[in-house]
């Protein structure tokens, strides 16, 4: 009879036919194996984790940033994001999620300014985009854009409150002109060098179509822009802190 290390001295193998053979390279050794069965009698009933279809009623996380009211409907930072929506700008709302307030005017134009200086994308990570096969989704290559982008932050390796505001600020910034650049290589198309000069939403628009965006159009973009915030955020974590 063979002990299954770890598991308590009650529990033990009838027969050897869970020691298994296995080869590491041109060595053959023997190993112990459980089945499920023995593995849920040598947990504790007190361990196991209760099951909860959906993840109903498990909290998750908590939060300070969104709160979901049954009357008022989702707040962020306490503002009901309809009027969010209609009154104030992306940038605006950037800062609100990361600080907690609106900005003040000087740190608007800060933050503005922050963002302009980090749109471009590092060559390396165009490259990368250029390698994916035709028809890849685009989620796909954003989500590979931004696993590459960590290793270019100066502050990968710094977890302090302020380098993480810093890190956030910069994705925001990078992500639109990746999923341009990853649009227009999808489609055959060279990528566009971010403009200075344009509002994120019609920056993020002329990247997209190399043209320089009507207003109307910027508007558009800036609306929807604006609505994704609150979807991703909203769905992200709806706890409540």
């Amino acid at each position: 009879m063979a002990a299954l290390k770890g598991l308590g001295p009650e529990l033990r193998l009838a027969d050897k036919s869970a020691l298994q053979p296995a080869r590491f390279g041109n060595t053959v050794c023997t190993i112990e194996r459980f089945n499920d069965s023995m593995m849920q009698r040598a947990m504790p009933s007190e361990l196991k984790p209760s099951y909860s279809p959906g993840l109903e009623g498990v909290l998750a996380g908590e939060t300070s940033i969104c709160w979901v009211d049954p009357d008022a409907g989702l707040l962020y930072r306490g503002y009901d994001i309809h009027q969010l929506a209609a009154r104030v700008s992306f940038e605006e709302i950037v800062w609100l999620l990361l600080h907690g307030e609106l900005p003040t005017p000087e740190q608007l134009a800060e933050l503005t300014r922050q963002l302009v200086a980090e749109r471009s994308l590092p060559s390396q990570v165009e490259a990368t985009l250029c390698q994916f096969p035709r028809g890849t989704h685009p989620m796909d290559m954003l989500r590979t854009g931004v696993s590459m982008l960590a290793a270019f932050d100066p502050d990968l390796n710094d977890h302090s409150h302020q380098a993480n505001l810093r890190k956030a600020v910069r994705l925001v910034a990078k992500v639109s002109p990746l999923i341009a650049d990853g649009w227009r290589i999808a489609h055959a198309q060279a990528p566009v060098p971010a403009r200075a000069d344009l509002s994120h939403a019609a920056n993020f628009l002329y990247c997209l179509t190399g043209q320089a965006p009507e207003p109307w159009r910027t508007e558009i973009i800036f609306r929807a822009r604006r609505r994704r915030i609150f979807s991703a955020t909203g769905r992200g974590d709806s706890a409540k802190k």
